[in-house]
């Protein structure tokens, strides 16, 4: 069963535009993407992590047919997309820690003043456990970008999408990074990536690839 297929599937944003996109993503998989812009492999990865609402085509999501009519109808299959990504943010009227307890407040409905164990642990993993009483406005960058990164991978995602590691996690820390994208894997979480580090992508076996040129993409 594939846990995301797109069939047909025109997304635009901006002035960017990718067309009649089908692709199917199941577990255990690792897609590796190549763009010719960045913001068109950003613009896809948007359309996986259902942030953007299709022109044409159909989104399916554990073979259940999405509704973009409304944002609310779409949070339960947001809640199993982990996306990684420089373009997120977190809310920077809070601290990083109140960040990352957001989390369990949507998703687990809790007020929990208390990070759960994974949570925790990976904190201290990306050497950011000390941080995490940081204001996001006073934080320094690579520690608001792992704590984005601990955030999604949390969240024990069904699909697991990567968006320019480089810029999410700092050169000494990716051997960790690398090793907790891995063991998803092996747990079949599939993985889409799109890096332009070939040391790091060098670190999967790739399933399949998706190569993006101009408003046309390729499934191979």
């Amino acid at each position: 069963m594939s846990l995301i297929e797109l069939s047909n599937y025109t997304v635009a944003r901006n002035e960017l535009r990718l067309k009649n996109i089908s692709l199917a993503i199941s577990p255990g998989q690792c897609w590796l993407v190549a763009s010719d812009l960045r913001e068109s492999a950003g613009l896809l990865f948007a359309a996986l992590a259902t942030l953007v609402k299709p022109e044409t085509g159909t989104f399916r999501f554990k073979n259940a047919l999405l509704d973009f009519s409304t944002y609310r109808q779409l949070l339960s299959c947001k809640r199993e997309i982990g996306y990684v990504s420089p373009a997120n943010v977190l809310l920077s009227n809070r601290t990083i820690l109140e960040n990352l307890l957001l989390s369990d407040f949507y998703d687990k409905n809790t007020l929990s003043v208390t990070l759960d164990k994974k949570t925790d642990e990976m904190c201290l993993l990306f050497h950011i456990r000390n941080r995490l009483g940081q204001k996001v406005t006073e934080a320094d960058r690579w520690d608001l970008r792992l704590a984005m990164a601990v955030r999604e991978l949390a969240k024990d995602p069904a699909v697991l999408l990567v968006e320019w590691p480089e810029e999410v996690v700092p050169p000494d820390r990716q051997w960790m990074f690398v090793n907790l994208l891995q063991q998803a894997l092996v747990s079949g979480t599939p993985l889409v990536i799109f890096s332009r580090d070939r040391s790091f992508c060098a670190n999967f076996s790739a399933s399949g690839k998706i190569v993006i040129k101009g408003e046309r993409v390729t499934v191979s």
